[in-house]
């Protein structure tokens, strides 16, 4: 793996571990982005199935999941400033 692939991996391999899996196509689309040679599909996959994170196939549900797993939720208190 060349270094933009290797910083791709870790990419990954971070929003992996906190999803808990991630989407085949996102895979190709990070690696797409950076203009990695196709090969590197394979070796990123299986450095991927090493540190024993899912890829799922691409699907409705899946999909779902990713997108709500990439929402964030802020909480914030009522501000003085806010009408009473």
């Amino acid at each position: 793996m060349n270094e933009i692939v290797k910083i791709v991996f870790e990419e990954l391999a971070s929003r992996g571990r906190q999803r808990g899996f991630l989407v085949m196509t996102e895979v190709q689309q990070e690696l797409e982005e950076v203009g990695a040679p196709p090969e590197s599909f394979d070796a990123v996959f299986l450095a991927l199935r090493e540190e024993r994170i899912p890829i799922r196939e691409d699907s409705l549900d899946s999909l779902a999941a990713t997108n709500l797993s990439n929402d964030c939720l802020l909480y914030t208190s009522p501000s003085p400033r806010d009408a009473r």
